[in-house]
C-alpha cells in the first residue's frame, strides 16, 4: 500500500501549494507542472472507434516491408510473451490450468481486440503473481479490477488533465527501483549464472537499444534456456515390475508365487508432475528400452500429469505402435479429464472394459476374443458410495488376474526357489499330519492348515496337537452379497475434519466392537476405511496437484478400498487372510474399517475377541502359536515388495 499511499500524498501536495502559491491550473500547466493535455468539456472515449474514415487510413505505411517487419516482430512478442507469461504464473501459483485452454482464451481475446480498435493484450506474469501474493484471489478482485478499467477508459482524459507530471514520474522511479532489486539484487546466488547473465544482457541491451530489441534478446535466450532445462526434466518419476509392487488384493500363496516368476514381464512407470512436452515424452520410450525391452505389460501412471501438448500426444501414438508390434499391453490409468480429452482428440483409442466389467471379468472376455495382443486400456478411479479403488490399483490388479489366468497354460510354469514354492510342496505332507488332529471335513480346516504350513516352515517349535483348541475356537458363517462382516459407524467425533489418526486411535479405544479376525474360505469381501478423511502432515496443506498426489499416496479417504479377497469355489486347502484388523483385535477396541461380502456365496472363518481370550484360558499354546503365526505371516507380506500400492499412512500406523 505504499505505492497509491505516496500518490495521494504527492498529489495532495502538490494541489496544496498551487492553492498556497495562488496559481491557476492552466498557469501550471503552462509551467509545466502538468501534462500538455486541458481538462475535456464533456466526454470522448467513444471517438477511438472510426470506423467508416477510410479516406484517412494511410496505406502507403501499410504496404511497405516494414509495416510486415514490425507485424511480424509484434506476432512473436505477443505469442511468446502470453505463453511464457501464462506458465510462469501458473508454475508460481500452483493453480491447475489448462495451458493450451488459456493460449486459446488469449487468441480470442486478441482477435476481439483488433475488431475493435484496440491494442494487443494478454497474461501480465507480474500483476497476476501481485495479485497472488495480496492475496486477491477470488472473483470479486476480479470485478473491481474491471470495473476501474472501464472507469479509466472512460474518464482517463480527466484524470491525464489533472495529474502531476512527479506522480506517474515517481511511479516510474518507484517500480524501477523495486524491478532492480527483484531481478537484480534478489537474484544473486538463487538462480543460475546463465539466467542471471541473460538478466544483465537485457538491461544493458534496454538502455543502449532501447525496450523493443530487449524484449526478442531476452525472450530467445529465455526460450533457449528454458528448452535446455525441459530437456533435462525427467518424463518418470518412479519405475518398477509386478515382482516389487502389487495391488492391495489378496492373494494364495500359489498365486503369489506365479507373480512373482513372471512379475517381471510387467513395468510399471509412474510419469513425471507437470505438463508432458515434446521434450519429455520421448524419455518414457526410452525408460522402456532401457529396463524392460521385452515386457508384455506396460502400466503408465498419468495421476500427476496435469496435460500434454501435440508434439508429446505424437510420441504416445509411436509408444503404442511399438507396443503393438511387440505384442505388449499398455494400460493408461488415473488420466485427468483433460488429458483423456487430448488423447481422444488424437485419435488415441483406448479399451474401458476394466472399469465397465472389473478386473477378473475383462481378462476373461479378452482371452475368449482371442484379442490378447497390441491392446491400449485405460483405467480411471472407481468412486461410489460403497468403495473407492485408485485407478493404479485397479491397473495393477488387472495384469495380476491376466498373468493368473494365462498361468493356467500348460508352458507356465512358476520358479521353485521362494518360499512360497517350499510351502506349496509341503501342503500334501503337512496336511496328512493335521488330519491326524483336525479332520479335512472340519468347518475351518483351510484356516488351520494355513497355519500348521506357515508355523511348520518358518517356526519348528509346535506340535499340531496344539492347534485342535484353535479350530475349535473358530466358526464359520455364509454372508450374501452387500452383506456386512463387520462395521463400526463412525463417532460424532470423526465430522472434524483433519483429525489426526492417532486421536482417533486414542478415541476408538475406549469405544466401539473389537473386530474378529477373519480368513475368506469362499466368494469375495472388501475391506474398506469408514473413517474421515486423515492426510499424513506433510500432505496436509496441498493443493492442486498437489492435493491430488497426497490422495493417492498419503491419505485414507471415506470408503477406500483397503484390502479385497476373492476365492472362486471352496478348497478345502486354501484361504485368504487374515485381513489386517489384528491391530484392534488385540488391543479390544474398535476398528475405523468395513468388510463386506460382493459375492451371494461368501464364506468366512471367524475367531471372536471373545472366543480368543477363552482360548487364552483354556489353550494358552494355541494362543501363543496364533500370535507367532499372524506376526511372521505379517512380516513376510510386508517385507517381500520393495514397493508397495496403497495409502502408506494405512500401511505404517493401522496394519
Amino acid at each position: 500500500f505504499i505505492l497509491p499511499l505516496m500518490v495521494v500524498i504527492l498529489t495532495s501536495v502538490f494541489y496544496a501549494c498551487l492553492l498556497g502559491s495562488g496559481l491557476r491550473l492552466e498557469d501550471a500547466r503552462e509551467s509545466g507542472w502538468l501534462f500538455d493535455s486541458p481538462v475535456p468539456d464533456e466526454p470522448d472515449f467513444f471517438t477511438v472507434w472510426t470506423y467508416g474514415r477510410t479516406a484517412d487510413i494511410r496505406w502507403g505505411a501499410i504496404c511497405t516491408p516494414h509495416f510486415f517487419v514490425t507485424l511480424l516482430q509484434l506476432f512473436c512478442i505477443s505469442f511468446l510473451t502470453t505463453v511464457k507469461n501464462i506458465y510462469g504464473t501458473n508454475e508460481f501459483t500452483k493453480a491447475e490450468a489448462n495451458i493450451d485452454h488459456e493460449v486459446k482464451v488469449a487468441g480470442v481475446v486478441n482477435a476481439a481486440c483488433g475488431l475493435v480498435g484496440g491494442l494487443p493484450s494478454g497474461v501480465v506474469m507480474s500483476f497476476s503473481v501481485t495479485a497472488h501474493t495480496m492475496g486477491a484471489r477470488g472473483k470479486l478482485f476480479s470485478w473491481i479490477l474491471a470495473s476501474v478499467s472501464i472507469m479509466l477508459f472512460m474518464f482517463g482524459d480527466y484524470l491525464i488533465a489533472v495529474l502531476p507530471k512527479m506522480v506517474p514520474g515517481f511511479i516510474v522511479i518507484w517500480i524501477g527501483l523495486v524491478l532492480l532489486i527483484f531481478y537484480v539484487w534478489d537474484p544473486i546466488g538463487m538462480i543460475s549464472p546463465s539466467s542471471y547473465a541473460i538478466i544483465l544482457l537485457m538491461t544493458v541491451i534496454d538502455v543502449w537499444l532501447g525496450c523493443g530489441a530487449m524484449i526478442l534478446v531476452g525472450l530467445f535466450l529465455s526460450l533457449l534456456l528454458t528448452a535446455r532445462g525441459l530437456m533435462s526434466l525427467p518424463a518418470v518419476r518412479i519405475s518398477y515390475t509386478l515382482s516389487a509392487v502389487r495391488s492391495d488384493v489378496l492373494r494364495t500363496s500359489k498365486q503369489n508365487n506365479i507373480l512373482s516368476t513372471f512379475g517381471d514381464n510387467a513395468l510399471v512407470l509412474q510419469l513425471e508432475a507437470g505438463l508432458l512436452t515434446y521434450a519429455t515424452a520421448f524419455k518414457i520410450i526410452d525408460s522402456v528400452e532401457s529396463e524392460s525391452p521385452g515386457c508384455e505389460f506396460l502400466v503408465l501412471d498419468w495421476s500427476l500429469v496435469q496435460g500434454v501438448c501435440d508434439s508429446a500426444l505424437n510420441t504416445i501414438k509411436e509408444l503404442l505402435r511399438l507396443a503393438q508390434d511387440r505384442g505388449c499391453l499398455v494400460i493408461f490409468a488415473g488420466a485427468d479429464q483433460c488429458v483423456e480429452a487430448a488423447f481422444a482428440k488424437a485419435g488415441i483409442r483406448l479399451d474401458q472394459s476394466i472399469n465397465e466389467h472389473g478386473a477378473k471379468e475383462a481378462v476373461r472376455r479378452i482371452f475368449d476374443s482371442h484379442k490378447m495382443r497390441g491392446y491400449a486400456m485405460l483405467v480411471r478411479d472407481r468412486d461410489d458410495d460403497t468403495c473407492c479403488v485408485e485407478a493404479m490399483i485397479i491397473a495393477i490388479e488387472f495384469v495380476e488376474e491376466w498373468l493368473l489366468y494365462k498361468s493356467d497354460l500348460p508352458d507356465c510354469l512358476p520358479r521353485c526357489t521362494s518360499i512360497r514354492s517350499s510351502v506349496l510342496t509341503m501342503t500334501t505332507e503337512l496336511g496328512a499330519e493335521l488330519n491326524i488332529m483336525v479332520p479335512e471335513s472340519h468347518p475351518s480346516y483351510a484356516v488351520v492348515l494355513d497355519v500348521h504350513i506357515w508355523l511348520s516352515c518358518l517356526h519348528k517349535q509346535h506340535t499340531p496337537a496344539a492347534l485342535e483348541m484353535m479350530a475349535q475356537a473358530l466358526e464359520v458363517r455364509s454372508y450374501a452379497a452387500g452383506q456386512d462382516i463387520y462395521a463400526v459407524q463412525p463417532p460424532k467425533w470423526a465430522s472434524e475434519q483433519g483429525l489426526a489418526l492417532q486421536s482417533a486411535s486414542a478415541k476408538l479405544g475406549v469405544s466401539g466392537e473389537p473386530p474378529p479376525l477373519v480368513w475368506l474360505l469362499e466368494g469375495e469381501v472388501d475391506h474398506c476405511w469408514t473413517g474421515i478423511e486423515c492426510r499424513e502432515p506433510a500432505r496436509a496443506s496441498c493443493a492442486g496437484a498437489g492435493r491430488r498426489q497426497a490422495l493417492r499416496s498419503g491419505t485414507l479417504r471415506p470408503n477406500m478400498r483397503l484390502e479385497k479377497a476373492s476365492l472362486d469355489g471352496y478348497d478345502v486347502t486354501q484361504c485368504l487372510g487374515p485381513f489386517r484388523t489384528s491391530a484392534a483385535f488385540f488391543g479390544a477396541m474398535g476398528h475405523v474399517g468395513r468388510l463386506t461380502s460382493r459375492s451371494c456365496h461368501t464364506r468366512v472363518a471367524l475367531l471372536t475377541r471373545e472366543r480368543y481370550e477363552q482360548l487364552l484360558n483354556d489353550g494358552p499354546l494355541a494362543a501363543n502359536l496364533l500370535s507367532i503365526y499372524l506376526a511372521k505371516k505379517q512380516v513376510v507380506d510386508l517385507t517381500r515388495f520393495q514397493e508397495q500400492v496403497g495409502p502408506s499412512l494405512w500401511r505404517r500406523a493401522v496394519s
